[in-house]
């Protein structure tokens, strides 16, 4: 029944009910009759209570009339059983949702109850306080459901929140014990804190450490900062720059999975290019590295000394290919005759392959490196560890940083319906809010910047859990003495 409808055939009713008993009411009586026609009005107006509910309660508004006239103390006494009855149903209705069966439940009883009352109410105004027994037993047995499944999804979510910390660790260790005492610039180095740590975290969490995905990031990584060591001799530029085209595809799917777009891949590739063409237009003559605590020169053995640290980083040779099998899982491909489509440049003198270099630093810059769709990272889910956008504090975000556990939203989407959800838990870890239905059953998160955007644009707002007959009482008070 549209609440509007209802609203009208209570108030016909209110009419019938004062034409009725003009006669014997008393001007104090009369103002009571006004007073609670204001409160249902009030209750039909508020945008907390669910329709259903709405038309519900409406229904006891002569049972309500009467047991403020029988008993003076209704207005004044917060735990009247009339009152905490009206108390405890709306409250009940918080994140109410007709699309869940599960609610058939709660409409169910609150109808037996008003039933009930309309039956039964004459005089007795113990009637109400049956009434609020039977309905509290029937919450308490529901809050106790709730609660285990609230229980529940709370653990999945630590458990959760375990596995992202281990999958953070594995990929921060990985980076540490690659980079251990290497030279690598600044730029380089924030790639790897920020972006491709958080590739290696996705992996890690949605396959697993034993899986191939992740020994194959693990070779992709370790592969990756051997290009940016520097190289003593011909035939190691020449291995670097024959694994750097299927390297850095892998790499960009690698950031496509975590939703790094294209424009910010295409700096990361300018930034690489740069770092590469600098590894190889060095000379043996001016290399001075450290491994291991130790400086090294040419003069050194260096060739050498880098040749026990490729074999320490991927405990066989780097010379490498990439390619996917049938489940488009990364593959390296051994000594094999490349297939790629991509041209890979070939021995030929240092020259020629210092001028392919910069050519290939000028297609970065120009933005020609794109993603190769034939190399994928798959992932059973898109889990995102992404920095926190920079975003100016306002108070919405103030509001969604401060959300308490239990706090009921209501959320409308693109077709203008709406969905009630309550604050089920915040992580430490991955900063995202969990929010459940009425059943304990998760239904969104998100994390603290998305929720103030939502805020922001009014598609979430907050459901006020005070007492509707307090706010109704308060409200009516002010009108009245204006």
């Amino acid at each position: 029944i549209d609440p509007q409808i209802a609203r009208v055939a209570m108030q016909q009713q209110l009419v019938a009910f004062n034409q009725e008993n003009s006669q014997q009411a008393s001007a104090a009586e009369n103002q009571i009759i006004d007073i609670v026609s204001m409160l249902f009005d009030f209750f039909f107006d508020d945008e907390s209570l669910p329709s259903a509910i709405k038309v519900l309660i409406g229904r006891l508004q002569i049972p309500i009339l009467k047991a403020a006239i029988i008993d003076n103390s209704f207005f004044n006494h917060k735990k009247h059983p009339a009152r905490k009855l009206l108390d405890s149903i709306s409250k009940a209705s918080l994140g109410w949702s007709k699309d869940h069966q599960q609610e058939i439940v709660l409409i169910n009883k609150i109808e037996q109850v008003v039933n009930q009352l309309l039956t039964d109410f004459e005089q007795d105004v113990s009637v109400f306080e049956d009434a609020l027994n039977d309905f509290e037993a029937f919450l308490s047995e529901e809050n106790e459901r709730i609660k285990q499944k609230d229980e529940l999804l709370r653990q999945q979510e630590r458990d959760r929140d375990r596995l992202v910390k281990d999958a953070q660790n594995s990929a921060v260790h990985l980076i540490r014990k690659l980079t251990a005492n290497r030279e690598l610039s600044f730029e380089v180095t924030e790639f790897l804190d920020n972006t491709w740590t958080t590739v290696l975290s996705n992996i890690y969490l949605t396959m697993g450490e034993s899986s191939n995905h992740w020994k194959n990031i693990r070779r992709i990584s370790s592969t990756f900062i051997w290009t940016l060591i520097p190289k003593f001799s011909q035939q190691e530029r020449l291995k670097m720059l024959k694994s750097l085209p299927s390297l850095l595809r892998a790499m960009s799917q690698g950031m496509t999975l975590v939703k790094v777009g294209t424009d910010v891949q295409n700096d990361v590739f300018q930034m690489l290019a740069r770092q590469h063409s600098k590894v190889v237009k060095q000379t043996g003559k001016n290399i001075v590295t450290r491994i291991n605590d130790k400086t090294f020169a040419p003069e050194e053995d260096a060739e050498s000394a880098f040749g026990d640290f490729t074999q320490s980083l991927a405990n066989e040779e780097i010379d490498i290919e990439f390619g996917t099998d049938e489940t488009g899982e990364i593959n390296v491909i051994e000594k094999e005759e490349d297939q790629d489509a991509i041209n890979i440049i070939t021995a030929s003198p240092l020259n020629d392959v210092i001028q392919n270099m910069e050519d290939f630093t000028a297609g970065a810059k120009n933005g020609e490196i794109e993603v190769d769709e034939e190399i994928v990272i798959e992932s059973l889910e898109q889990a995102t560890f992404h920095s926190q956008p920079e975003i100016e504090a306002d108070d919405f975000l103030e509001q969604a940083q401060n959300l308490e556990i239990g706090t009921w939203i209501e959320f409308e989407d693109a077709d203008a319906k709406t969905i009630n959800a309550r604050v089920t838990w915040k992580s430490n870890v991955t900063g995202k809010i969990v929010f459940s239905n009425r059943q304990g059953h998760k239904i969104k998160n998100m994390t603290a910047y998305g929720f103030a955007a939502e805020l922001r644009s009014g598609r979430a707002k907050p459901i006020q859990s005070a007492s509707v007959f307090d706010r109704a009482i308060s409200t009516i008070m002010t009108s009245l003495k204006h």
